[in-house]
Parts: C-alpha cells; sequence; structure tokens
C-alpha cells in the first residue's frame, strides 16, 4: 500500500473543514467553506441516525433554511466534498 487515496476510499474528518454559524440555532444556519466547493452533499441526521434532510450547494458559502420546523435538540450535519466527509454538531433551540 503507497498510503495514497484513489478515489475509492472515504476519508472522514471529525474536526470538519467547515463552519456552522449560528450554532445554536432556530434551525437555519449558514455553512461555509475556506474554498469554493463544487455540487458538495450535505446531510442532516438527528441523533437517532435517521436522515432529516439533504442537499446539494456550490460555491463557499451556503444559507440552510428547513422545509419543516426543525424539533429542538441536537444533529449532525454531514458534508461530501470531492471525496472527503467531514461532520460536525448543531443545536437547534
Amino acid at each position: 500500500m503507497s498510503g495514497e487515496n484513489d478515489g475509492s476510499e472515504i476519508i472522514t474528518e471529525q474536526d470538519a473543514s467547515f463552519g456552522v454559524f449560528p450554532n445554536p440555532n432556530n434551525g437555519s444556519f449558514t455553512i461555509l467553506f475556506p474554498e469554493i466547493t463544487d455540487n458538495a452533499q450535505g446531510e442532516l441526521y438527528n441523533l437517532m441516525g435517521e436522515r432529516v434532510d439533504a442537499f446539494t450547494f456550490s460555491g463557499d458559502k451556503y444559507e440552510y433554511t428547513p422545509a419543516e420546523k426543525l424539533a429542538p435538540g441536537m444533529y449532525m450535519i454531514r458534508v461530501t466534498n470531492n471525496g472527503t466527509v467531514s461532520t460536525k454538531k448543531i443545536i437547534v433551540q
């Protein structure tokens, strides 16, 4: 094994390379990337592991507004960008 990623391996980073604010929030929040993304995939999960929403975005900023009001609690946002999967916890008040 050369240690290089040939694209078939998913790299997971717990210390995500994106920012989410405000956190805590009311269900709407902004995702910021340090550089331009192209067709990044976002998924929002509740703590039971159920996906509650999914979205695609490009650019360095995405304004998330849920179609339905999110129940207060903790959620995980998972972003897949160029083969890298990053996660962050968010709190909805």
